[in-house]
């Protein structure tokens, strides 16, 4: 299965001889599935440790503040989602005991 680059790099000028693909690789592979790559043994315990840690290591963290203000964001949204929703629930249930359509346990 071969890749066909479609892009250019930055500072690099198409040439308008080479053709480009008509159809898009997607469909051009519709149907077809990948064979697993039996050659490679999998990862070792340590070195998937090993790995995971260097990628975390390149992350860039978000500063303290960021983190502060957002973590307070998401659990003010979650309680007043919590109150709203409770709010509809307490508000349907007068409702539909008022037409007498709901018996609940209290009765």
């Amino acid at each position: 299965m071969a890749i066909v680059r479609t892009t250019t790099s930055p500072g690099e000028v198409p040439d308008p001889k080479k053709q480009t693909p008509t159809k898009p690789i997607a469909r051009a592979t519709a149907g077809r599935t990948l064979a697993p790559n039996r050659s490679q043994a999998p990862a070792k315990p340590g070195a998937f440790i090993n790995d995971t840690m260097t990628e975390l290591r390149r992350v860039v963290w978000p500063p303290r503040d960021q983190v502060r203000s957002a973590s307070i964001v998401t659990v003010g949204l979650l309680i007043f989602f919590g109150l709203y929703i409770y709010g509809l629930d307490r508000g349907i249930e007068w409702i539909f005991r008022s037409i007498g359509l709901y018996k609940g346990m209290n009765q």
